[in-house]
């Protein structure tokens, strides 16, 4: 199940530009399954009686390695300026921006609230 899930992100990537260094397959790999406990953790979900997981998961990991990837985000940085010209990043709650972590809301585990009668 695992194997499906990372060919699936692979295979986005490269249609993204971006390709996989054979020699750091095995890094992949387990960035990967990294990403794939943070979603569980984050949907509160541990996708029992999948026997696939599903396409918005793979396309999550994929757009969260992408973003990882990119040199503001290496770098921290806040805002840059360029003559007259200046750009300012937002920070977000979370790890992610938004249009990702809405990928994943449809498989979010919520607790229910339970209510009691008063006697």
């Amino acid at each position: 199940m695992s194997q499906t899930l990372i060919n699936e992100v692979r295979q986005l990537l490269e249609a993204n530009g971006i390709v996989i260094d054979e020699a750091k397959i095995d890094l992949f790999e387990k960035d990967v399954l990294d990403l794939l406990d943070d979603v569980k953790y984050q949907t509160n979900n541990d996708f029992e009686g999948f026997t696939d997981y599903p396409f918005a998961i793979a396309k999550f990991i994929a757009g969260a390695i992408e973003h990882n990837q990119r040199a503001d985000v290496k770098g921290n940085l806040k805002s840059r300026s360029m003559g007259t010209v200046s750009y300012t990043f937002n920070e977000y709650e979370s790890t992610y921006p938004k249009h990702l972590m809405s990928l994943l809301d449809r498989f979010t585990v919520r607790k229910k609230a339970k209510f009691h009668v008063f006697k």
